[in-house]
Formats: structure tokens, C-alpha cells, sequence
């Protein structure tokens, strides 16, 4: 039995990416979330001490476009927050649809834009100087 790294990675995205666009509406998808990757890890971890052959080398090309999409997360978040807020006017005309609301989405969406594209790895260059 082998170990696929690359299929555990796009549920791991799959999963967060939903939770991180429909969280407004529901709230508990974030501990679902959370419950399902922690049981994923639990259920490898026997896997991979138990069943699995060592796993070979995998190639870089699955470790960095796992980590490239992680920096979707943000914006998927940001962009998911303004259209469900946005829908919820649509559906509900009492409702009014101010910008306040959606200003917290909106610097997610930026950041996570921000951090898709790192412009002169501008990120690594913050956080290093914030540690």
C-alpha cells in the first residue's frame, strides 16, 4: 500500500477553501473542518506507521503548488465574505448593504492577494523583521 501525499493535499485545500468561502453562512464549518483535517492526520499517521511503505521522493512541483495555494485561503475568504454579504442584500432588500460591512473582507481579500503574488518576497522581508 503506498502513501499519496498529493491526494492529501488537495483535500486538505479542497476542505479549507470551501470552509474559508461559505464560512459566513456557516460558522460550523470551520470546527468541521478542523475535525476532519485533524482526523485525516490521525488516520495517515496509522497509515504511514502501520500499513504504508516509507514513501519515496515526491516531487517539488506538489509541496510548492500546496504552499502557492495556501495563499489563496485570504482571498477566497475576502472575496467569499463581500459576495455572501453582497447576496444576503439581494435576497433581503431591508437589508442594507454598506461598505463597513464589508471593509474586514475586503483587507483579507487584499492581503491574501498580497501574499499570492509576494512582490519582492515582501512578505518574508516582514515577517523576518517582525521575529
Amino acid at each position: 500500500m503506498d502513501f499519496d501525499i498529493a491526494e492529501n493535499y488537495i483535500f486538505i485545500l479542497s476542505a479549507t477553501m470551501h470552509a474559508a468561502f461559505f464560512c459566513r453562512l456557516q460558522p460550523i464549518l470551520i470546527f468541521l473542518n478542523m475535525s476532519a483535517i485533524l482526523l485525516l492526520y490521525l488516520v495517515n499517521r496509522y497509515k504511514i506507521m502501520r500499513l504504508c511503505k516509507i514513501p519515496g521522493m515526491t516531487e517539488y512541483l506538489v509541496f510548492d503548488t500546496a504552499l502557492t495555494f495556501m495563499a489563496l485561503i485570504p482571498l477566497f475568504y475576502g472575496v467569499g465574505a463581500v459576495v455572501i454579504e453582497y447576496m444576503s442584500f439581494l435576497k433581503n432588500p431591508q437589508y442594507t448593504f454598506t461598505i463597513q460591512n464589508c471593509i474586514p473582507p475586503i483587507i483579507c481579500a487584499a492581503l491574501g492577494f498580497i501574499a499570492f503574488f509576494n512582490p519582492g518576497q515582501i512578505l518574508s522581508k516582514i515577517v523576518y523583521t517582525i521575529i
